[in-house]
């Protein structure tokens, strides 16, 4: 099977007969298109099959709208119910999870920090511990870190 090449904004752009930037505002919320043009770009954008790239819009915005999530063990009773918690909590947010394995017998720093090389926007620790060095490293670095509870159970474990 041979790989297709994605289609580009330069390719809709190209099929729809305007600018690249053009294409970018068709897919911008609020942005000022007119209706004929949109019309166009989405028609050329779904003849090609084409997609906006979250990565490179981020190189603009300077948001990926991902989360690291650090997890530790992912096979005991409360880590799966966590992760789609947090992940249904992230999808109402508009944002990403993105999941970092890290070893619950040792700190989490080192993948905590690893998420930031994602340019995620927050980071989540759900097991571990994390140093205040690692905190104030991911704070400098423009992301938040957040961190759960251990002692926390899930509703259905609560009686």
């Amino acid at each position: 099977m041979k790989d297709r090449r994605r289609a580009t904004a330069v390719d809709v752009a190209r099929l729809a007969g305007v600018s690249q930037s053009a294409v970018s505002r068709c897919f911008t919320d609020g942005a000022s298109v007119s209706p004929e043009m949109r019309a166009r770009v989405l028609d050329a954008a779904q003849r090609l099959s084409y997609r906006p790239n979250a990565i490179a819009r981020s190189l603009t915005t300077r948001r990926t709208n991902l989360v690291g999530v650090v997890m530790g063990d992912l096979d005991g009773p409360f880590q799966p119910y966590l992760f789609e918690t947090l992940t249904r909590g992230l999808a109402a947010l508009g944002k990403q999870p993105l999941l970092v394995r890290g070893d619950p017998k040792t700190a989490l720093e080192g993948p905590a920090v690893a998420a930031l090389d994602y340019q995620v926007d927050a980071v989540v620790v759900t097991a571990g511990s994390v140093s205040p060095a690692a905190i104030r490293s991911l704070m400098a670095l423009g992301a938040r870190p957040l961190s759960s509870s251990r002692n926390a159970a899930p509703p259905s474990a609560r009686r």
